[in-house]
């Protein structure tokens, strides 16, 4: 997070997960709105809509990502690591 802070002026952190509960206790700041009680569809239709993605394990966000194109940062972990040595602009973090 602290890369696109850094590297962006006015940042808005989108957050969308199936646990909204700890994302909002891990992930508060003045910086960032957690998301909850969505469809798919439109979690969907927001990401891709995004400038920008930091990704975990799920396979949805990668939609997500692929959609929104700009930079994504994984880490090292997941089964995206293939697409992402694939995909220009990703970054893979460890």
């Amino acid at each position: 997070m602290n890369y696109f802070r850094n590297k962006y002026v006015n940042v808005l952190f989108v957050v969308l997960s199936d646990d909204p509960s700890w994302c909002y206790e891990k992930l508060k700041s003045s910086d960032s709105v957690v998301l909850k009680g969505n469809s798919a569809e439109q979690d969907l239709s927001i990401m891709a809509n995004c400038n920008h993605t930091i990704l975990d394990y799920g396979t949805y966000g990668k939609w997500g990502a692929m959609f929104a194109g700009g930079e994504t940062f994984l880490y090292n972990i997941s089964s995206s690591v293939k697409i992402a040595k694939l995909m220009p602009n990703w970054h893979l973090v460890s």
